[in-house]
Order: structure tokens, then sequence, then C-alpha cells
């Protein structure tokens, strides 16, 4: 009876790991494994596809800056002296309809997302989340920042921050 009570235990205790580890669904790619596309000089698998961005495809820079006024800085017409920011604005092009939350978190995640911090779960700080449409900071999969969306159109990108 003893050795019955122990394996119920121990079979609860993994049914319940199991059960914990499948809890969330996050779909991922599906490669194929067929021998003909490794590379045995990179060890690296090949891809039918492999996206390159068109030919004159521009280098897009995105900077955001925390806890500063829209007209701080003197790309913008402010006091502050930007002089490399400048020289970046006379060379490509300045967006001006951008709305932030007036909180860090969801306007990056509206910048970086080009959607409504809402709508991708950023309502709030992510350590302050909570369990309601809109502010569990939990993004879908569904909705992709601009970075993913340009690496399957062929570009490499970087972010440097927090």
């Amino acid at each position: 009876m003893k050795k019955l009570g122990i394996v119920l235990v121990i079979f609860s205790c993994f049914l319940f790991i199991s059960v914990s580890i499948q809890a969330q669904y996050s779909p991922a790619k599906q490669y194929a494994t067929d021998p003909q596309q490794y590379d045995t000089s990179t060890k690296n698998y090949r891809s039918y596809h492999l996206p390159s961005p068109p030919a004159g495809a521009p280098n897009i820079v995105i900077v955001m800056l925390d806890d500063v006024g829209f007209s701080t800085a003197g790309v913008f017409g402010g006091m502050a002296e930007t002089p490399v920011m400048d020289q970046l604005a006379n060379n490509g092009l300045r967006y001006t309809n951008f709305h932030t939350t007036g909180l860090c978190a969801p306007s990056r995640a509206a910048l970086l997302t080009g959607r409504n911090h809402h709508s991708v779960n950023m309502g709030h700080f992510t350590e302050t989340a909570f369990d309601a449409q809109g502010y569990d900071a939990i993004m879908p999969f569904e909705k992709g920042t601009m970075a993913e969306v340009l690496k399957e159109n062929g570009y490499n990108s970087f972010l440097l921050g927090k």
C-alpha cells in the first residue's frame, strides 16, 4: 500500500510537470531536415528561400528617447544642440505624428510594433502588469515588431538600449 502511494505521488508530480510545460502554445517555424539542405562547410542547413532586401533599400534608424519633450532636441527646433541627429534627419525622413502614451514601456511597444499599445498588451509597465485585456504585458505572437517584419524581408536588425 505504501509503494502504491509513493507511485501515485510520483505519477501525479510527473503529470503536473508535463502539463505545466505545455501550458503555453508558442508556434515555431518548421525547418526542413532534408540532408540535401545540410551544408557541411558551415554546419548549417540551407534554406530554399533566403530573403534579401530589394535593390536600393534604405537603412532604417529609429531613435527613441525617454523623458524628453518632443521639442527639446534641436532637430525639431528645440534648445538642445543635437548636430548628429540634425544630420541624420536632414538626410532622411522625419515622422512628427507619433503619439506617446505618457509611459516609456507602452510608448516603446507602440513604436516598435507600429500598433496601439493596448493591442499589444502593453497598457502599463511590464513589472506592474495585471490580468486584464491589454495590460498583461504578454505580446501576442501575431503582433510582430518592426524588426521581425524587416527580418522576413531580408533586413538585419539591431536594438540598443533598455
